[in-house]
């Protein structure tokens, strides 16, 4: 009886134990040839970028590329290309997240421990966390006021984008 409880034991815990080795690092080189291409490769007859004027504008271009650029189409080209921009909107999304995250209820914990007097006995331990004073609306409103900030932030890279074109 004693060897089928082990074993079981054995094989929950390596099984849950596996699930925590399932990804690996695979380093990823950066060759500065390909860098260089890659930016090189930039220009303003790109698809994508068509497609990106395209949908901001709201309505279709004749000819693509344009043979005349006006200030609207160059300021989304810039947006389009640039990296800090890029980085800014990340940062955006990585607040939207956080109020999600920051509405969530803290989930029960479940803990098995051995015991005291002996090593044969296991303690159980359930435990429901209670929030008091408000602590999930405090979360929630500082989480906002991240996202309003990040917010202004990309409007303020936007218009220093737009203003530098």
């Amino acid at each position: 009886m004693y060897a089928k409880r082990l074993f079981a034991s054995l094989l929950l815990g390596t099984s849950v134990l596996s699930g925590c080795a399932v990804r690996h690092y695979q380093p990823a080189p950066i060759t500065p040839t390909e860098s260089a291409s890659r930016l090189e490769s930039r220009s303003l007859a790109d698809a994508g970028l068509h497609s990106f004027i395209e949908e901001n504008l709201g309505h279709r271009l004749a000819a693509w590329p344009p043979e005349a650029w006006d200030l609207n189409t160059l300021s989304l080209a810039a947006l389009y290309f640039s990296s800090a921009f890029d980085s800014v909107r990340a940062r955006v999304m990585e607040a939207q997240a956080a109020v999600v995250t920051a509405g969530g209820r803290p989930n029960p914990t479940l803990s098995v421990a051995p015991g005291i007097p002996s090593p044969y006995l296991f303690n159980l331990d359930f435990a429901v966390p209670v929030e008091t004073a408000g602590k999930r609306g405090h979360r929630l409103q500082s989480a906002r006021s991240f996202e309003h900030a990040a917010r202004f932030e990309l409007a303020d890279a936007a218009w220093k984008l737009h203003s530098a074109v």
